[in-house]
């Protein structure tokens, strides 16, 4: 995919995978994401945030690296961690990020065991993810980013509850709200756990 200083292995996923050309979200946006800065994106279903998502973690994480997690996805279904997980392992096969995900019917001592061995990007539900942080004793300071994937479907009064705890245990992470429509509920999130976040909002 031709966008500027791309990574090389992620510009090969993409292509291998059938993506050639940006869409205008991934062009308006990728170079932006890559600031490290705060952001809320509203776009449309089909608008290409998903993958957009992914291109972003792939292209900050680049290359397994350490134990604990660099990168945390935070979504609001055993659908989505699942077609996410998948999402990683088609365009990220040359960067070779260790991706580990868990929902609510994850055994959480068999996860537990598995991630000590070692993750780059872990996807999950809040209630799980929350579980996980609680009882795993992981670094937090190794989190380079959170991603709230379909944030709308997070916003229920018990999962903002837990948002807000995970992103005050996080204190250095880039954070990014991708949505369908900012709501007051969004725009409340967005203010309670980032500093300064930047809004696009794409017709």
């Amino acid at each position: 995919m031709n966008l500027k200083k791309i990574d090389e292995n992620l510009a090969k996923g993409l292509n291998n995978f059938g993506l050639i050309e940006p869409n205008i979200l991934q062009s308006d946006m990728f170079s932006s994401l890559k600031s490290g800065e705060n952001w809320v994106i509203e776009a449309p279903e089909s608008s290409g945030k998903t993958t957009l998502l992914v291109m972003h973690v792939l292209q900050l994480l680049k290359k397994p690296e350490g134990d604990n997690p660099r990168a945390l996805i935070i979504t609001p279904s055993k659908s989505d961690v699942l077609f996410l997980t998948e999402l990683f392992r088609n365009i990220g096969t040359y960067n070779h990020l260790r991706v580990y995900s868990v929902h609510d019917n994850s055994d959480i001592d068999y996860d537990k065991n598995q991630m000590s061995l070692g993750i780059d990007v872990l996807i999950g539900t809040p209630h799980m993810i929350n579980q996980l942080f609680g009882s795993a004793g992981f670094n937090g300071n190794t989190i380079k980013i959170i991603s709230f994937y379909k944030t709308n479907d997070l916003t229920a009064p018990r999962q903002e509850i837990i948002l807000h705890r995970l992103c005050d245990s996080i204190l250095k992470a880039q954070r990014v709200i991708w949505c369908e429509n900012i709501t007051e509920k969004i725009e409340n999130l967005a203010f309670r756990i980032m500093e300064e976040p930047k809004y696009y909002e794409q017709e």
